[in-house]
C-alpha cells in the first residue's frame, strides 16, 4: 500500500490545490488512503465555484498539463481520507514566531507535535487497510522521515523538475528517496553510475533541446550561441522562501549585493519572481528583466547566479555558466558553488544526460504503480537510467537506433520523429543555411592558420633561431 502525504508550506491552498486532486486520483485508482490537510477536502464544487486553479485548465474534464480527472464530490466522498485538521496545523505552528519561520523550521528538523499527528495518522491507517509501504510526499520533513523509519515505511520526494509544462512538451519531476536537498548524494550517484557504466550513448544540448522542447519553443535552437549582454543574470525569489531559508542557508538580497562587488550594476540583469511584492524597489535600481521565457532571459547573460531554482539547472543546459549557491541544493557539480570571483564553467554533457535520464523521472512514471514498485526494488542507477532514457524515446517514437545517427544527422531525425517537422521547418529551426556558411568560414580560416604556422614552424629560419628561442626561455624562468 502506497499513501500519499500533502502537508503544504504555503497559506493558499488554491495553489497546490492541483497537487491534492493528483494524489487523489492515483489514491481513488490504487484504492489507496491518503493524507492531507483539511482545507483540501472541503467539495470540488466548493473551489469550483471560485474559478480557482486548477480548475481553469480542464479540457473535456480532464487536465491535460498535470494529467488528471476533473475531481468531482462523489469521487471525494469514495476517498479513504485521513485529515491533518488546521487546528492540529494551528498548534504545530504556534510555537513560532511567524508561518514562515514554522515550516523552516519543520523542513529542518524534527518536530514533536508534528510527529505525533503524522505518527497517529499512521498508525490508524495500518490498523485500518494493512502495511503501508510507501509514502509519497511532495515535501521531505524530517518529522515525517522519523515517523517513517520507526514504522518501516519507504519514503518517496516528488515534485515537478525543470521540465515543466508550456515551454516543455516532456515534463519531468523529481522521485527520490532520499530530500531532494541534498546535492552530495547527487554527486555520489553520479560517480556510482560513471563506474557502473563504461560505455555511454549521450545526447549533445541541442539534440537534449529537440527531444524536450515544446514546438513553439524550438526557435531557442538558433539562440544557443548569442552574445551576451550581461555578464551575471541574478535570479530573485520570493520575498521569503521558506525552503531557500532552511536549505540553502542563502538571502536573494545578500546573493545580489555579493554579485555587484564583483561585477558593477550595469553589467547585471535581474529576474524577479512573480510573486516578489518589493518590485518597485528593483525596477528603480536594478535592470529588471521582463523577458517571458526564462530561457530568453538566461541567454541574454553570461553566467546565472540563483539560490533553490531550477532555472539553475536550465542554465547548464542552455551552455552558460550556473552559480548554484547554496550548499545543499541540486545540480552544484555542474556549476559553480562558489561566489568570490568571477569564473565560467560549461556543464559536461555526460553530467546532464544522468540528471534528465538518471535522476529526473517521466512525470507519468511518478504516478505509475508499476514504476514505484520497480524503484522501490532497488534497481542499479544503470538500470534506472536504461528505463528513463528507453520509455522518453519510445514516447518521442524513436529508439535506441537514434545513437547511430551522428552529427547534424541525428538532430534532424529527432525533430522529424519527436516533433513531427518537415524538411522547410526543420531547416527554419536551425538555420541550416547560415550555420553551414559559418562552419565553412570559420574551417577555412583555421586551414589558413595552420598552413601559415607550418610555413613558419618548418622554414629555415626558424630552425636556426631555436637555440636564441631556448636561451630567451631560460632567461625568463630565471627572473
Amino acid at each position: 500500500m502506497i499513501v500519499p502525504f500533502l502537508f503544504v508550506n504555503e497559506k493558499d491552498y488554491t495553489h497546490p490545490l492541483w497537487l491534492f486532486y493528483k494524489y487523489m486520483q492515483f489514491s481513488l485508482d490504487n484504492d489507496f488512503p491518503i493524507i492531507a490537510e483539511e482545507p483540501f477536502f472541503k467539495s470540488p464544487t466548493y473551489y469550483e465555484k471560485k474559478k480557482v486553479y486548477p480548475f481553469q485548465s480542464f479540457h473535456n474534464d480532464y487536465d491535460e498539463v498535470y494529467e488528471f480527472y476533473r475531481p468531482t464530490d462523489e469521487k471525494l466522498k469514495k476517498l479513504k481520507k485521513y485529515i491533518i485538521t488546521t487546528e492540529e496545523k494551528q498548534k504545530i505552528l504556534s510555537k513560532y514566531p511567524d508561518f514562515i519561520s514554522g515550516i523552516k523550521s519543520l523542513l529542518e528538523k524534527r518536530d514533536r507535535d508534528f510527529e505525533k499527528v503524522i505518527l497517529k495518522l499512521v498508525t490508524q491507517i495500518e490498523k485500518d487497510y494493512g502495511k503501508i509501504d510507501a509514502i509519497l510526499t511532495w515535501s521531505w520533513y524530517p518529522s515525517l522521515e522519523a515517523v517513517c523509519k520507526k514504522k518501516n515505511i519507504c519514503l518517496i520526494q516528488q515534485e515537478l523538475a525543470t521540465f515543466r509544462p508550456h515551454v516543455y512538451e516532456l515534463k519531468m519531476g523529481y522521485f527520490q528517496f532520499y530530500d531532494k536537498f541534498n546535492s552530495n548524494q547527487l554527486e555520489q550517484d553520479y560517480k556510482t553510475f560513471q563506474k557502473e557504466t563504461k560505455k555511454k550513448e549521450i545526447f549533445s544540448r541541442e539534440e537534449i533541446l529537440s527531444l524536450f522542447l515544446a514546438r513553439d519553443c524550438l526557435h531557442f535552437l538558433k539562440h544557443l550561441n548569442d552574445q551576451p549582454k550581461y555578464e551575471f543574470g541574478v535570479s530573485i525569489g520570493t520575498d521569503r522562501d521558506a525552503f531557500a531559508e532552511a536549505k540553502c542557508k542563502m538571502n536573494h538580497d545578500q546573493l545580489l549585493e555579493d554579485v555587484l562587488k564583483i561585477v558593477p550594476k550595469e553589467r547585471v540583469s535581474v529576474r524577479l519572481h512573480p510573486t516578489r511584492k518589493k518590485k518597485e524597489f528593483y525596477e528603480a535600481n536594478y535592470c529588471v528583466d521582463h523577458s517571458l521565457s526564462s530561457f530568453e532571459w538566461i541567454l541574454k547573460n553570461r553566467r546565472i547566479v540563483s539560490i533553490g531554482s531550477n532555472i539553475a539547472f536550465e542554465a547548464e543546459l542552455l551552455g552558460r555558466t550556473s552559480y548554484v549557491i547554496g550548499k545543499n541544493y541540486p545540480y552544484g557539480y555542474g556549476g559553480i558553488t562558489s561566489l568570490d570571483y568571477m569564473d565560467e564553467k560549461v556543464c559536461e554533457l555526460e553530467y546532464l544526460n544522468y540528471i534528465i535520464f538518471g535522476y529526473f523521472v517521466p512525470y507519468s512514471l511518478m504516478f505509475d504503480l508499476d514504476y514505484i514498485q520497480f524503484r522501490m526494488n532497488h534497481p542499479s542507477l544503470t538500470e534506472i537510467y536504461e528505463y528513463h532514457l528507453s520509455y522518453l524515446l519510445k514516447k518521442c517514437h524513436l529508439t535506441k537506433k537514434i545513437f547511430e545517427c551522428h552529427g547534424r544527422s541525428r538532430v534532424i531525425m529527432i525533430l522529424k520523429h519527436a516533433k513531427g517537422l518537415n524538411d522547410t521547418e526543420i531547416q527554419d529551426v536551425l538555420d541550416y543555411t547560415y550555420l553551414e556558411d559559418v562552419i565553412k568560414e570559420l574551417t577555412h580560416q583555421v586551414n589558413l592558420n595552420e598552413a601559415k604556422y607550418q610555413e613558419v614552424v618548418n622554414s629555415r629560419s626558424w630552425k636556426i633561431t631555436k637555440p636564441l628561442r631556448d636561451l630567451k626561455g631560460l632567461k625568463s624562468k630565471s627572473d
